[in-house]
């Protein structure tokens, strides 16, 4: 009796905890509007963006970082994030209220580091993504990503009307984006075009933007749907440009000497020659990265990836979920350690009979360890953004 007891109070204690880890979370429709939001919607309407736009930006930014401009992916430190350093060029330890990654979050490292400005202020952020990247570098024109936008409309066309949605590419780029009056619409356009999620969770972000705009779309000096009411982006974005650390447009060979949005290149169209070293190596390595964004192949090889970390991580919980069930069970005759791993492996209580295929807890722990480890480098998109790394370095 107490054998059966002992037996079935370790079944439910693994249960709760197998619950515990995979399903404890708070209900998205629980969560409230972070306190820095209000700050953060007047300012990005202050940059151009109608309030529709700015409230699917926030819904957005909620998902990635909480809104939390110091946010880390995976609670890394701030020690190792500079410009150029090697945390930096890695992949998995995304940064700031949109989580900038790769090439990206470099050049947002470099430039707070040329502006004297920690990479973790709100401002800077905003000054970044909408006078740098959103001109310079502008997704919102490319239509590969578009593409993603409508995959990414279609898992909610319950709740969004995806023919609203522009999955084409804009004309215009940016400056057409940010006079959308659909928060719906921008909030999935956003997540197609700007952020490229793995796994975009839009219902959490749609819920946050219909939370924001409810709020805040009444405050003094904002009129929802009236374009009026917003602020043009000042002129001269390229001596902006020139105090955040990056190329200026008119150190371009080839710019006009005052280029309008709609004339700005990329980094992959400029000819780089007559600029520093430094500044060509920042210029190729975003070129590299927005080619390396335009190939499906990459993609799917880093979904792959991370499938097979994800496998791993399940490979170690069950396994030493059955070594538990193995060591408590004196009633079957099976072992589910042998059965789950097709007669490889065999948990023995005792030492003594420790041998080949026949491990105890310890040497099982440590074997569980080592695949959980790797499974997390797989996931997270540390052992991806290397083996990039790895090839870029010897493709030069």
């Amino acid at each position: 009796m107490r054998t059966k007891s002992r037996l079935l109070g370790l079944t439910l204690s693994t249960l709760i905890a197998t619950g515990l880890v995979f399903g404890g979370s708070v209900p998205a429709n629980a969560e409230s509007i972070p306190a820095i939001a209000k700050e953060l919607f007047q300012k990005m309407v202050g940059y151009g963006a109608t309030p529709e736009v700015a409230s699917g930006l926030l819904g957005n930014s909620h998902q990635e970082s909480g809104m939390n401009p110091a946010a880390i992916q995976g609670g890394g430190s701030k020690a190792g994030m500079t410009c150029n350093g090697s945390t930096s060029r890695t992949s998995g330890m995304a940064i700031g209220l949109f989580q900038w990654d790769g090439i990206r979050k470099n050049n947002l490292l470099c430039a707070a580091e040329k502006a004297g400005k920690p990479w973790t202020d709100v401002d800077f952020q905003l000054k970044f993504a909408f006078e740098i990247e959103m001109k310079q570098e502008d997704p919102f024109t490319k239509k590969a990503y578009g593409s993603k936008a409508k995959s990414f409309c279609a898992t909610v066309s319950d709740k969004v009307d995806c023919g609203k949605v522009n999955t084409n590419g804009f004309p215009d780029g940016a400056k057409g984006f940010l006079k959308g009056v659909y928060p719906e619409g921008a909030t999935v356009e956003f997540a197609g075009y700007w952020e490229r999620p793995g796994k975009p969770h839009l219902e959490r972000r749609l819920m946050m933007t219909n939370k924001v705009y409810k709020e805040f779309k009444g405050l003094d000096g904002i009129t929802a749907t009236d374009q009026s009411s917003t602020t043009k982006p000042k002129e001269g974005s390229d001596k902006k440009s020139d105090a955040l650390g990056l190329v200026g447009e008119r150190e371009l060979t080839g710019m006009g000497s005052s280029p309008e949005w709609d004339d700005v290149t990329t980094p992959e169209d400029a000819n780089y020659s007559g600029l520093g070293i430094g500044d060509q190596f920042r210029l190729t390595k975003a070129g590299d990265a927005i080619a390396s964004e335009k190939q499906p192949t990459l993609y799917a090889a880093q979904i792959g990836i991370s499938m097979i970390g994800l496998m791993f991580m399940l490979w170690a919980v069950l396994i030493f979920a059955c070594a538990m069930w193995d060591k408590a069970n004196t009633i079957f005759e099976f072992r589910a350690v042998r059965l789950v791993t097709f007669g490889q492996m065999e948990y023995v209580d005792d030492k003594d009979d420790e041998g080949g295929s026949r491990v105890g807890i310890g040497k099982l722990l440590v074997r569980l360890i080592a695949g959980f480890g790797v499974g997390l480098m797989l996931v997270s998109g540390v052992f991806f953004g290397m083996v990039e790394s790895a090839l870029t370095m010897f493709s030069q």
